[in-house]
């Protein structure tokens, strides 16, 4: 008999298990949250599983209650009607806010004010064309947001391979200047 974990002890625990569990290890000081696509059927297992009433999937509460300041929830796909039920349940990170999925960042800002921040937000396909477009969205996106705070600019999703390695150069030459950091 062993004390290592089997292969399959992975499996056997639920996802929400397994995020506690790192809870025992000491304060974490961030909890990356990945409950999928935020579809229909998300929205109403979340509903289901008592978001925002009592506890959500994740017990964000709990995981608030340990001391960790912040939990990031990774957002694909559309997700304005989930930052209320984010903000209420005390997540305060969404990311990668993805523009072609019809999120506005800039709009959610002024809606939600800090009670959210953001990673990401510029769009993807903006930064593949470069130029003005690039510019443009950058300029649409960083200087009304990066002046509040609770907020780190950045592709609204991975970098994909369509992004040549001039406009990625460009791009980040951009965020460098308008973050000070050039």
């Amino acid at each position: 008999m062993t004390n290592k974990p089997g292969k399959n002890a992975k499996k056997d625990m639920t996802e929400r298990k397994r995020y506690l569990e790192t809870l025992l290890f000491g304060n974490p000081d961030k909890i990356p949250l990945q409950p999928g696509s935020p579809r229909e059927s998300t929205l109403a297992e979340w509903a289901r599983q008592g978001l925002p009433e009592g506890t959500n999937y994740y017990d964000v509460k709990e995981i608030k209650a340990s001391g960790c300041p912040i939990i990031d929830v990774d957002c694909d796909g559309y997700i304005g009607e989930l930052i209320p039920l984010w903000i209420e349940s005390g997540i305060n990170v969404c990311d990668p806010v993805e523009v072609a999925a019809y999120n506005d960042i800039v709009e959610y800002r002024r809606l939600y004010g800090k009670s959210m921040a953001y990673t990401g937000g510029i769009d993807k396909r903006a930064i593949a064309k470069g130029g003005k477009d690039m510019v443009d969205e950058v300029m649409r996106v960083v200087p009304p947001l990066l002046k509040d705070g609770g907020f780190i600019p950045g592709c609204d999703h991975g970098v994909p391979s369509d992004i040549s390695w001039p406009n990625y150069v460009e791009y980040a030459r951009l965020l460098s200047k308008l973050t000070g950091w050039l």
